[in-house]
């Protein structure tokens, strides 16, 4: 019995670590191996059960939130790389309130698929402009159907980010074409500072259940959908992207703790 106790005792303590949240500086202390995160929030389980998490990065005491989105498709991964990047600098984060989540597709990553594990695309899955499709863009049963994209929905209702950044390939541009005027020139800055050109992604004709046009839609904050090309440079990703991303937010890198 008493060895029952013990181990029930250390699943609770070790669900407790999971869940901790960092809605501010009290969340927690950095994550280990990287020593400049704030705190990190579970914020769901995909289809097969591995964790989607975000971490909390910058000055959380600047008002306006901002939210980057390393994966969306598991066959893309160079938002997955700048995303680490973020995290694993020894260079603070100044000017941004900041949380960055690598992948909202952990299966599809693993299986190197642009689909979850149960074949949807998780971008055509959300409410606005959601349309039963087939194929490669299977957008599920209904919209929200997925457990991934459920978790985010409950996330950006809660964090409610003024920016939010999806990062995606190949197509090699920042769509600047849709939402209010506000919406475009965030668009055009993100596209500025990533040395990517602004340009209309239209989806052939109409973005079926979308999660940026969703969020834009909702009047929620600015979103945009950054793309960068099949085989950007890693030292690109690592580097510069990093750097103009904190530009775009507002943000900059500081010096290194104790420099």
């Amino acid at each position: 019995m008493r060895t029952r106790r013990s181990v029930f005792a250390t699943l609770v303590t070790l669900a407790a670590s999971l869940l901790t949240s960092a809605a501010g500086p009290a969340g927690g202390s950095p994550t280990a191996g990287h020593r400049l995160v704030l705190g990190k929030r579970l914020i769901g389980y995909s289809v097969d059960h591995r964790p989607i998490v975000a971490y909390h990065l910058g000055d959380p005491s600047i008002r306006r939130v901002s939210l980057v989105l390393g994966q969306m498709h598991g066959d893309e991964p160079a938002g997955v790389t700048v995303v680490k990047s973020l995290l694993d600098s020894d260079r603070r984060i100044v000017g941004v309130n900041l949380w960055v989540i690598r992948t909202m597709n952990p299966d599809g990553n693993r299986a190197d698929t642009r689909q979850n594990a149960h074949g949807v695309d998780l971008n055509r899955n959300w409410p606005y402009r959601w349309a039963p499709l087939t194929g490669q863009y299977y957008s599920g049963p209904h919209a929200l159907s997925e457990p991934e994209s459920a978790a985010i929905h409950r996330f950006l209702l809660h964090l409610r980010p003024h920016f939010f950044v999806s990062l995606h390939q190949p197509l090699h541009a920042v769509d600047t074409s849709y939402g209010p005027k506000a919406n475009r020139r965030f668009g055009r800055r993100l596209a500025d500072e990533l040395g990517l050109p602004h340009a209309p992604l239209r989806c052939w004709s109409t973005c079926h259940g979308s999660m940026t046009n969703w969020y834009v839609h909702r009047h929620y904050g600015l979103a945009q959908t950054v793309e960068f090309g099949w085989h950007p440079r890693r030292a690109h990703l690592i580097k510069a992207v990093p750097r103009g991303l904190l530009r775009a937010l507002g943000g900059h890198f500081g010096r290194p703790p104790g420099g």
